[in-house]
């Protein structure tokens, strides 16, 4: 498989507000420019969530979980690790750096699909580490020849 990597989008004042909002985190770092510009970023950061949130978005704006016929239909969960702050004015993509999926165990004809990502911004520099993982229905990768289990690909 061909890596893959989604559009950008540029983050703004208004999404680290909106995001706030939706939270309830109001921490100084966030919203109040005097204490974010005397801390550790200089600047107000998106909330590490509101990162995640904007890469989920982009992933799945992207129709890549729908490549092959494939269709998600439940998001299972995710481990993710904060590498660095998202400022305002960076531009955040999510690179699919590795696929695995196999059939699933309690629903027929579908598949757990594991997605190892990186959401970078407009330097390559990794804001996210993240270990995705959803319900498909169909196989997310083609399927190799003469396997029932699915592929891994790097």
């Amino acid at each position: 498989m061909t890596p893959f990597e989604t559009d950008g989008r540029t983050v703004t004042e208004a999404d680290i507000v909106n995001f706030a909002g939706f939270s309830g985190d109001f921490g100084p770092y966030h919203l109040d420019h005097t204490a974010a510009g005397a801390g550790l970023f200089g600047a107000p950061v998106l909330h590490g969530l509101g990162t995640l949130a904007i890469c989920s978005g982009l992933l799945v704006q992207s129709r890549y979980l729908r490549s092959n016929g494939s269709d998600p239909i439940a998001f299972l969960g995710v481990d993710v690790r904060m590498a660095r702050p998202t400022l305002v004015g960076d531009t955040v993509r999510v690179r699919v750096a590795d696929v695995a999926q196999r059939p699933s165990a309690s629903r027929p004809g579908c598949y757990v699909c594991l997605l190892h990502l990186e959401c970078v911004d407009q330097r390559s520099a990794v804001k996210l580490v993240v270990n995705w993982a959803s319900l498909q229905r169909g196989a997310l990768l083609p399927l190799q020849p003469g396997s029932a289990e699915g592929t891994s690909h790097g």
